[in-house]
């Protein structure tokens, strides 16, 4: 039965796709976005993927998505955008997320416009409406189609098309962009954001993957890791606390938590 309804779900996200092409596809590196790349690449359809770079996204990510789209033989474009330079980002409130989407996509449809493509399509799916995400709104509003998302496909399906299509990483763990790590009201710079992608990338060459650097606005830093994680934490304090130092983010507390997504909206 489960695998009936996937496969009703997945011929109608053929279907949708096939009728939105051509078009640009907005293709982060996380698994959503992969899996609807690799979906519309398999059904050989119109779609030119298209990645953001700038402050907030880690070189690290930025990497992997374009090594992902080359082993693929496909050709992933880059557009950057700073959000930085928008003061309803830079004020970093709740609805920053909203400011950050617009921004970006609002880049990415001028340059859609220029290469002759009226349709945009992104990798939000059935699982994002469950959690708060004011870029949702943003999407709407500039009529950005989110097609996984109207066929009702979820996260862990998504895991299941991957696996059962040999997709690299379908265990991906979520890594949002750099801004999610900062307490809201915390004004962001790129150096900030420059220290923290590093200082990540360093502790994920040490074996954590489930995890986030957070930074208050008092100055304090957290580590916040998973229960899975938590051990191997504990056992790398010293070389944490070194790489901690040498990006200037001083002591972090240790934070385990069942998950580590929404810590400064909860």
């Amino acid at each position: 039965m489960e695998n009936t309804r996937l496969a009703a779900k997945l011929d109608l996200l053929r279907r949708r796709l096939t009728a939105l092409s051509p078009g640009l596809l907005a293709l982060s590196g996380g698994l959503d976005s992969r899996v609807l790349a690799h979906l519309a690449w398999s059904w050989e359809l119109e779609f030119r993927a298209v990645h953001v770079r700038g402050p907030h996204v880690p070189p690290a990510e930025t990497a992997y998505a374009l090594a992902w789209a080359a082993s693929l033989g496909k050709t992933l474009e880059i557009l950057d955008v700073d959000p930085l330079a928008h003061e309803g980002v830079c004020v970093n409130d709740k609805t920053r997320c909203y400011h950050c989407k617009k921004a970006m996509f609002q880049s990415l449809g001028a340059w859609a416009e220029r290469l002759g493509l009226s349709c945009m399509i992104e990798g939000s799916q059935a699982s994002d409406a469950t959690v708060y995400r004011p870029g949702r709104q943003a999407l709407a509003e500039l009529g950005i189609v989110s097609p996984m998302a109207e066929v009702d496909l979820s996260k862990p399906e998504l895991r299941a098309i991957a696996r059962s299509t040999g997709m690299a990483d379908p265990e991906q763990a979520a890594r949002p962009c750099l801004l999610t790590r900062l307490e809201y009201g915390l004004r962001p710079t790129q150096d900030m954001l420059a220290h923290l992608a590093a200082c990540e990338a360093e502790l994920a060459v040490m074996g954590l993957l489930d995890f986030r650097l957070r930074m208050h606005r008092d100055g304090r830093a957290v580590l916040q890791v998973s229960m899975t994680e938590a051990g191997l934490a504990e056992r790398l304090a010293r070389p944490i606390s070194e790489a901690l130092q040498r990006h200037g983010l001083g002591h972090a507390e240790l934070l385990v938590t069942g998950s580590v997504s929404g810590y400064f909206d909860n």
